[in-house]
């Protein structure tokens, strides 16, 4: 046993390399197509959400995560952003995290691309501001007055995307892809709760277990 773990550990690191590259590469060419891999409840109830909001509705999406957790929250907001445009929703998104700003707009563009929406008609960035808790009261308020101008410098007034949204009242249904804190909870404390907008997240697995409770209680 010794000696095994001796050459494991000697063992020369381009081989590794090869090995891991073949883990990945075989998967993505011959798919395995693993039994028992089945939608759960919980992504089934959000799909559903989103599923039953009539077109035109408005959704806000807040990215609230950073680069180093991209990996699982990023094909999340892909997926998330890209249902809503299918389903012909306005889609008003923001950051509590100003590290997410980057990678929100980076979602809703090759997004947006995808499906032929338009910046300031079908769906708007408003961007980062501090105070994440201030911010979710803000917008439960009047969103024109919390963030009047976007990410992107329009005022928010002029976009036809939020003609018709002044404040959360408005919005049909909140998602959150949240890496920590700020994240769900303030959402669900500051905003949902609050002013009874729906709302579903998504997270990283070690944030998931404390998460659990709000999603039993419905």
């Amino acid at each position: 046993m010794r000696q095994l773990a001796a050459r494991l550990l000697n063992l020369d690191r381009r081989v590794i390399f090869v090995l891991v590259a073949l883990a990945i590469l075989v998967p993505i060419i011959r798919p395995l197509n693993l039994p028992g891999l089945r939608v759960t409840a919980a992504v089934r109830g959000v799909y559903d959400e989103i599923e039953a909001l009539p077109p035109g509705s408005p959704v806000l999406i807040s990215f609230d995560f950073d680069p180093a957790s991209k990996p699982e929250l990023y094909p999340m907001g892909v997926a998330i952003t890209r249902h809503a445009f299918q389903r012909g929703l306005k889609v008003v998104a923001t950051s509590l995290w100003i590290t997410g700003a980057g990678l929100a707009e980076e979602i809703l563009h090759t997004a947006a691309r995808e499906y032929h929406k338009v910046y300031g008609e079908d769906y708007v960035f408003l961007g980062w501001q501090p105070q994440p808790v201030n911010v979710i009261i803000g917008l439960g308020q009047d969103l024109y007055k919390t963030f009047p101008k976007d990410h992107r410098g329009n005022d928010t007034r002029s976009l036809p995307v939020l003609r018709e949204v002044t404040s959360l009242k408005d919005i049909r249904y909140i998602v959150d892809l949240a890496a920590g804190t700020p994240g769900v909870e303030t959402w669900v404390v500051y905003g949902t709760d609050k002013y009874g907008v729906k709302i579903g997240g998504g997270t990283t697995a070690v944030s998931e277990p404390g998460l659990r409770p709000f999603l039993q209680t419905g």
